[in-house]
């Protein structure tokens, strides 16, 4: 046999194995092997490959300074340290191995992964069984950077052995330990997860760590479910430092026409109160409905003003609930729901914040011939109950009419007028002498724009200076106003005739 031929022998038993082990691509493809020095002694059948030796195979590389191939026992050996660098980048190395001709197993002492140049895994040893099963002994893993001033990483798992079933694609760690900054936190006598080449299954997902004043370092150990091909859960087990125990959940679930997704936490250990399950509930769900309609549900609900910020799942202060239905198309618009807002502020009481039931609007937008510019109608209806039994019911619409046009000087001017009517009624509310109201409020506006453009570069700056005046009726109102009880300046109102 050519010293050609063996050396091919090498390259492919190496990657036979190896790849098989790691998860490599092995299609066949070109090959090649660099080294000081190759021997072939035919009395013990053993090629030999010396000094800086560097097998190609496809975009894989393997480094070592000794490869030993046996031709009649089709063993080879890796007696020094060696590194393989697959295509996609994963780094597998170790102190030595030893590995068979048909790749159905393999021995590799010290053996070092490095996924994504992020995941890491080091094991005192490392074997291939039944071209089936790759067993580690002894092993860390971890995602965070390890520095050269400090090689404890600030999380690890522990295990004593772990082992990566390839036909169930799961990888079984028995007795992991969770530490943090070299300190074990959690003991488990079992866990599962899927291996990497699975894209969806059931396991224990990546720790999350947190750090507060209030509650001190936490740990989260997610676990998640695969439900159907269309929905899932996490179930999220937290405790800190300050000896809190939280459990967090998450249900997704997907359809043809839209989603729906339920979010909550409940403290079952909480050392900043003697209450007991504090808790919190989201649930949002949208839904495309026949004739252009679209169902949008939004629940936030909190057992406690505090419980959400103490612990850091959100900083609002109000929460809102809501259900409409809406159907938006080129011309017209039109949504019916009903709204209710929590108060975790400590200076507003729910009861005073009112309950909309219903809340309806309709906007159609008109170009009749002959008439320049756009007449919108507008017509719309709410009603808002309190605990304390007062009632406010509004309803009402209005006629409105716009034209833009520009001069050849550039500058942009802008017409618009309406008028709007509106009805209210009352029921036990002392506030208010009559049991009902009207208004009629007419508007009437002009606005004159001059954009100036520059260009620099492929980049265009714009500056806009607006004027704008508004007419309109200032005889005070003494009608209900649940709606604007002040004026609130933004950017998408600024320049509107109604805030």
């Amino acid at each position: 046999m050519s010293i050609r031929v063996k050396i091919l022998q090498i390259i492919s038993t190496v990657f036979l194995v190896l790849t098989s082990t790691v998860g490599f691509a092995n299609a066949q493809a070109g090959v090649g092997l660099i080294a000081d020095e190759i021997s072939f002694d035919p009395k013990t059948q053993l090629l030999t490959a010396t000094g800086n030796v560097r097998v190609l195979y496809n975009d894989q590389v393997l480094n070592s300074q000794t490869v030993i191939y046996n031709q009649s026992t089709g063993q080879l050996t890796l007696p020094q340290p060696f590194e393989l660098v697959g295509a996609d980048g994963t780094v597998i190395a170790g102190t030595s191995a030893s590995l068979d001709q048909t790749a159905t197993s393999a021995l590799i002492t010290g053996a070092q992964i490095l996924i994504n140049d992020q995941f890491q895994l080091a094991a005192s040893d490392f074997e291939r069984k039944d071209d089936r099963y790759k067993v580690m002994s002894n092993v860390v893993a971890s995602t965070c950077y390890i520095c050269a001033s400090d090689d404890i990483p600030f999380w690890q798992i522990r295990s004593k052995r772990v082992i990566h079933d390839e036909q169930e694609k799961r990888i079984y760690f028995e007795n992991p330990v969770l530490r943090l900054l070299g300190f074990p936190v959690l003991y488990l006598p079992y866990l599962s997860t899927p291996d990497p080449t699975v894209e969806r299954a059931s396991g224990v997902l990546i720790p999350t760590f947190r750090q507060s004043n209030l509650l001190g370092y936490r740990i989260g150990l997610p676990y998640y479910f695969a439900l159907t091909d269309h929905s899932d859960a996490t179930l999220t087990p937290t405790v800190s430092t300050k000896e809190s125990f939280v459990l967090e959940g998450q249900y997704r679930q997907r359809y043809a026409s839209g989603y729906l997704e339920f979010n909550g936490a409940v403290a079952l250990a909480d050392p900043l109160t003697t209450k007991n399950f504090r808790s919190f509930i989201e649930a949002e769900a949208e839904f495309n409905l026949p004739n252009d309609f679209q169902l949008d549900v939004e629940l936030n609900l909190s057992a406690d003003k505090d419980f959400k910020n103490d612990y850091g799942f959100s900083d609002e202060d109000r929460l809102e609930n809501f259900i409409s239905f809406e159907r938006t198309r080129r011309t017209s618009y039109f949504s019916v729901g009903s709204s209710f807002t929590q108060s975790l502020r400590t200076n507003e009481v729910d009861q005073e914040i009112p309950l909309v039931l219903p809340e309806a609007y309709f906007r159609k937008n008109l170009y009749p011939v002959g008439v320049p510019g756009q007449i919108t109608l507008e017509a719309q209806t709410a009603t808002l109950f309190r605990e304390d039994g007062s009632q406010i019911g509004r309803f009402g619409g209005g006629v409105h009419w716009k034209r833009s046009f520009n001069t050849e000087t550039g500058l942009l001017f802008g017409l618009s007028t309406g008028v709007d009517a509106n009805t209210y009624w009352l029921a036990d509310n002392p506030a208010y002498a009559q049991s009902s109201y009207s208004e009629v409020l007419p508007t009437a506006s002009i606005d004159v724009r001059y954009p100036l453009a520059r260009v620099v570069g492929a980049a265009t700056h714009v500056i806009e200076p607006i004027a704008q005046l508004v007419w309109s009726s200032d005889k005070l109102s003494t009608t209900p106003n649940e709606d604007s009880p002040q004026a609130e300046f933004e950017e998408s109102n600024l320049f509107s005739t109604d805030r």
